[in-house]
């Protein structure tokens, strides 16, 4: 996991939009285009997909290892696209 500095929040946000945006423009298809892999967003675009998800975590660090955001899930699930607060 990433620790986010203050100084990076906005940043964060910004590419946090982009993916969401990036993943709402290519959800209808993603199945019928990928079958039952990972797909990995980064940077406001589909940079990968996997058949795991460490696969899929691999190629996001490889592809964009500066991201400080990015999606990674099963495109037969919903990306989680906001965090969960515990406590």
């Amino acid at each position: 996991m990433r620790i986010i500095r203050p100084e990076q929040k906005e940043q964060f946000e910004r590419q946090k939009e982009l993916n969401i945006q990036a993943y709402r423009r290519l959800k209808e298809g993603l199945v019928e285009s990928y079958g039952n892999r990972y797909v990995v967003f980064a940077n406001g675009t589909l940079i990968a997909t996997a058949d795991s998800f460490e696969e899929a975590c691999r190629k996001r660090e490889a592809l964009a290892p500066d991201a400080l955001h990015f999606l990674a899930f099963p495109t037969t699930s919903e990306p989680m696209l906001e965090r969960i607060r515990l406590g």
